[in-house]
C-alpha cells in the first residue's frame, strides 16, 4: 500500500546523492529484488537438504550434483544478501566492521554509477 508522495524503492541497485552532504553516493536495492532472492535463497536451501536426503539413500552422481548446487547457490545468494546489508549499514553510518571485499565492490559500483550519470548528463547537452 502506497502512500501520498512515497516513492515505492527501486528494483536495481542504483546510486543517488547522500542526503545532506552532496559529496558521496548511495546504493539502494529494491525491495522487490531482495523478495526475489530471499525466495531464491530458500529454494537453493531446499537443495541442499534434497541432495543430503538423497546421499543417503543413493549416493549417486544426480544426489551429488544436487548437494552441490544447493551449497553454492545458497552460499552465493547469502554472500549477495550479506552485501546489501553492507551497502545499508554503511550509508546509516552504522557499521560496525570493515570488509575489504564489500568495501571494493562498493566502490566500483559507486563509480560505475557516477560515470554512467556523466555520461548520460553528457549526452542530454549535445541532444
Amino acid at each position: 500500500m502506497s502512500t501520498p508522495g512515497h516513492k515505492p524503492e527501486s528494483t536495481s541497485v542504483q546510486a543517488a546523492p547522500k542526503s545532506g552532504t552532496g559529496d558521496g553516493a548511495i546504493l539502494k536495492v529494491k525491495f522487490s529484488l531482495k523478495v526475489v532472492a530471499f525466495c531464491a535463497s530458500v529454494m537453493t536451501l531446499s537443495w541442499f537438504f534434497e541432495g543430503w536426503r538423497r546421499i543417503h539413500q543413493d549416493a549417486g552422481f544426480l544426489s551429488v550434483s544436487i548437494l552441490i548446487a544447493g551449497i553454492v547457490c545458497t552460499v552465493g545468494l547469502i554472500a549477495i544478501q550479506a552485501f546489501w546489508i553492507y551497502v545499508e549499514e554503511k550509508q546509516k553510518g552504522a557499521l560496525l566492521r570493515r570488509i575489504d571485499l564489500f568495501e571494493k565492490l562498493y566502490e566500483g559500483l559507486v563509480q560505475r554509477k557516477l560515470a554512467n550519470n556523466a555520461r548520460r548528463g553528457e549526452k542530454a547537452k549535445h541532444a
